[in-house]
């Protein structure tokens, strides 16, 4: 029976409601998309696709009356797929989304040594996905705690090992750097329309060396609630719409330098902004240097008390004003 497929497309059968138990007699297939078919889960029988690389399958929640029920999808198949390179979930509708499906899903393909994609899809558009080659990593993900899950439960991941990155979280349709000549930066995180001063993952804020904060708000008036000691190697920062922002580096107990090699910070539309850099001693020769760009939404520096600013002394370098 078809003993040397592939690759096996079962798109938009609407009426096949789940795969033949002898589907594992395929020993040689790679490819399997039943997007849009009537299949709602991962079968457990597939488990026997020693060679599958490509998985695609549709997630549907069922209506009962006033109540959703959501199929059992077979979340712990995931795994038993050694050789997966990639997994695509697609949903046809936003109704039918969870965080909880999200991180259900990362904790168990964090262990595929081999997995190169993982992407999820609403009508076929891409809203969360993470992509691994040659160790470049490149995430896009809308909750924080899906990275913090996926970084946490990682196999063969150390991100000490990964050279380049770009990620972005909760950054749904401004999936794409602001800070200027972001290319000259080997590993890059944006965090958008966030609560709270807890980064999820300190460990990979460490790694960065840029940093961008977008449309944070509410509860963080410092850029350096964040851990300023996670940032010893960022080189470019943006802070961009933080509306309690008042202070770019606040109180810090250490007497070390605080973002030793920061060399360009961008401020961009910070209404409550009233100082930089509050006691000049802490900050490194080199962030003193630094070309400062501060911009608000007209392009001209404004800051609600310009006097809480002598303490940085704003040089001739202030460029871009």
């Amino acid at each position: 029976m078809l003993i040397s497929l592939k690759n096996l497309y079962l798109n938009d059968c609407k009426d096949l409601m789940e795969l033949p138990s002898d589907i594992g007699e395929l020993a040689q297939l790679e490819a399997l998309d039943i997007r849009g078919s009537g299949v709602n889960n991962i079968p457990p029988h597939i488990e026997i696709l020693t060679h599958l690389r490509c998985l695609l399958v549709s997630f549907t929640k069922l209506r009962n009356g006033n109540a959703t029920q959501e199929v059992a999808f077979g979340y712990n198949m995931i795994s038993k797929l050694s050789r997966l390179e990639e997994l695509v979930i697609d949903m046809k509708s936003p109704e039918q989304w969870s965080n909880e499906v999200v991180v259900n899903i990362i904790k168990e393909v964090a262990s595929l040594k081999e997995l190169k994609i993982l992407k999820f899809c609403i009508s076929n558009k891409v809203v969360d996905f993470i992509k691994l080659v040659n160790m470049n990593l490149h995430i896009c993900l809308f909750e924080a705690t899906s990275l913090q899950s996926f970084m946490k439960r990682s196999s063969g991941r150390n991100i000490q090992s990964i050279r380049f990155f770009q990620i972005f979280i909760g950054c749904q349709n401004l999936e794409h750097p602001e800070i200027p000549d972001f290319v000259k930066y080997e590993r890059y995180i944006k965090y958008c329309n966030g609560v709270g001063s807890n980064f999820p993952t300190l460990d990979v804020l460490a790694r960065a060396n840029a940093f961008e904060l977008v449309n944070h708000h509410k509860d963080i008036k410092h850029l350096s609630d964040f851990g300023i000691a996670s940032m010893k190697k960022v080189l470019g920062c943006l802070v961009e719409s933080c509306d309690a922002i008042e202070t770019i580096v606040g109180t810090v107990d250490s007497a070390e330098p605080v973002l030793p090699n920061l060399e360009d910070l961008y401020i961009k539309n910070l209404p409550r902004l009233e100082s930089i850099f509050p006691c000049l001693t802490l900050i490194s020769p080199k962030s003193i240097d630094l070309a400062m760009r501060l911009l608000s939404e007209d392009g001209r520096m404004s800051f609600r008390n310009p006097a809480a600013l002598d303490p940085f002394r704003l040089p001739s370098f202030a460029k871009n004003i």
